[in-house]
């Protein structure tokens, strides 16, 4: 147990049927006496797993040094952390080449991630591409640039066509070309 601004948190470590079990009680106080006391409690092992089962789906290639390989899979996982779930126009998970200082889909990042996601899930890759598709205008156009409320007026070279020929002949999902 320590004490943190005038409140109390402490940590309990429980193992039950092999699995390794984390308690945190967390009890606001004023002037020493607890209000309430709180607490959650998760299987850290199981956790963990969840964490680490995105990465049991990259492809694994060989002959990598040390150095190189933590870039690989840094490279994953920040790429992992740039997917956001569907809002505003995006019907589906989105991804952004960056959260700061903007968060923003590009047309030109999100068919090279599809690409990357392709690695991991068929299903995100497909939705990487099929949310670019969300901020398409009622002419046709498809912004270079959208926001969940808004697109740009401008658009890119052909490279969403590209992205999901590539996504096809890997899966041969006939509904990506409908």
């Amino acid at each position: 147990s320590f004490h943190l601004f005038s409140r109390m948190l402490s940590l309990d470590a429980v193992s039950s049927n092999g699995a390794s079990i984390i308690r945190f009680t967390w009890i606001p106080t004023i002037v020493g006496n607890p209000l309430y006391k709180e607490y959650f409690t998760f299987d850290i092992n199981k956790e963990v797993s969840k964490k680490l089962s995105y990465f049991n789906e990259l492809p694994i290639v060989d002959g990598l040094n040390e150095d190189v390989e933590k870039l690989y899979y840094k490279s994953f996982s920040v790429l992992k952390s740039m997917i956001y779930s569907p809002e505003g126009m995006f019907q589906r998970r989105w991804s952004t080449p960056d959260k700061i200082p903007h968060k923003d889909l590009y047309l030109w990042d999100s068919a090279f991630h599809s690409i990357a996601f392709k690695y991991i899930s068929y299903d995100l890759a497909k939705e990487t591409l099929l949310s670019v598709l969300d901020s398409q205008k009622e002419d046709g156009m498809i912004p270079h640039r959208s926001t969940p409320e808004k697109g740009t007026d401008i658009t890119q070279p052909p490279i969403l066509a590209w992205a999901i020929m590539e996504l096809y002949k890997e899966s041969e999902d006939i509904s990506l070309l409908e």
